[in-house]
């Protein structure tokens, strides 16, 4: 069993703040480990696909695509 502490909102200064606590069982890290993987092989295909496309604006939504990716890749892994 894993705890992990969220925070609700961002301090300001001179301020507490409160910390969520979340247990998570080793079904749920898989869980996320494997949504991780997916969402950074996403952001790969995406950029890769991006690189090769000759149209400027499927160009740049395949690369706002691979960003949403790499955010996601990065809201999840705050997770763990």
């Amino acid at each position: 069993m894993l705890r992990l502490f969220l925070m609700n909102s961002p301090p300001a200064v001179g301020t507490s703040f409160l910390l969520e606590v979340i247990e998570m069982s080793p079904k749920e890290l898989m869980y996320i480990e494997d949504a991780l993987s997916h969402e950074q092989f996403l952001a790969a295909q995406c950029q890769q696909a991006a690189q090769s496309l000759q149209n400027p604006q499927l160009r740049q939504y395949v690369t706002e695509l691979a960003n949403k990716h790499n955010q996601l890749f990065k809201q999840l892994y705050q997770l763990v």
